[in-house]
């Protein structure tokens, strides 16, 4: 999540690069953009990154905080800022660093044309999308704590692959009959936007559950498995969680290292599903950071 230290940083104002005519939509002329994947966003992460925004000196580490807790927003960013990226170059998966290389006015830009999960498809869906939105964030909290005890694993990344892992179900849920295109449109835009293996740990969860390939993996298939549990989406008896832990803790610990690390996951998980729509965002990205003031 957010790094310790304030960060700031100056958004030059730039006159609109050479490109193509603007295109003419029922508002009016809209400034060129490139196409990205829009998904649906909390209306309050768009309220607060545009209030953020609006200043020409971007605090970071708030931005950051506020992107982090919203699936759909920061793969947004992620796709703005990796938009440009050369094959061979490196993806920009950091959050500060998406924001800065994504560029404020066309992160406003895109932050005010996605849709609201709110409201966009109606109550029904919009509550399973709320959902979702929450499931995602006690993943990635989760993550970061079995990453931890995996060890050899980037905790802010496995963060992101736990949040970003939710993308393929928000997408199942507001494409309907357009599902299967739009998951590759999906697969497309990951491999565009997020370190490889990062990528296909999101694109190929299915394939991952089963036996995953890396430790990140481990850290992001395991944190669903508990937030699955935890949040009460599926039945302690179902032996998955017992699975995982014995083929864990030959390589994590021993098995009561390994069963203190799943009641601390579910406590965390539970915390995380009652806090995440209340608290500020930089307060909660802070507790879940020190990984322990939320106890």
């Amino acid at each position: 999540m957010g790094s310790s230290a304030a960060q700031r940083r100056s958004f030059p104002h730039r006159a609109n690069p050479a490109g193509p005519p603007p295109r003419v939509c029922d508002a009016g002329y809209e400034p060129f953009e490139p196409s990205i994947l829009d998904l649906p966003i909390l209306t309050r992460s768009a309220e607060l990154l545009n209030l953020l925004l609006q200043d020409g000196t971007v605090d970071l580490d708030l931005a950051s905080s506020v992107v982090s807790l919203d699936a759909g927003l920061a793969f947004m960013v992620l796709q703005l800022a990796n938009r440009d990226r050369g094959t061979g170059d490196v993806a920009i998966w950091q959050l500060p660093m998406a924001i800065v290389a994504g560029g404020q006015q066309r992160i406003l830009r895109s932050l005010n044309r996605a849709p609201r999960i709110e409201t966009a498809l109606g109550p029904r869906i919009g509550a399973h999308l709320l959902q979702l939105s929450v499931r995602a964030v006690v993943r990635g909290a989760i993550a970061q704590v079995v990453a931890v005890q995996l060890g050899g694993v980037n905790l802010r990344q496995a963060f992101l692959g736990g949040l970003l892992f939710e993308l393929p179900g928000m997408v199942q849920m507001t494409a309907g009959s357009r599902s299967l295109a739009l998951q590759r449109v999906l697969r497309t835009a990951l491999d565009e936007s997020l370190p490889p293996e990062l990528a296909t740990v999101i694109a190929d969860g299915s394939a991952e559950r089963e036996r995953p390939r890396t430790s990140l993996a481990a850290a992001i298939v395991l944190a669903d498995a508990f937030s699955e549990h935890a949040l009460g989406k599926s039945s302690p008896g179902n032996g998955k969680l017992d699975d995982w832990a014995q083929w864990q803790c030959g390589q994590a610990g021993n098995a009561g290292q390994w069963h203190r690390l799943t009641d601390r996951c579910f406590q965390l998980a539970r915390w995380v599903a009652a806090n995440v729509q209340t608290i500020a965002p930089w307060e909660f990205a802070a507790k879940v950071g020190r990984n322990s003031d939320w106890e």
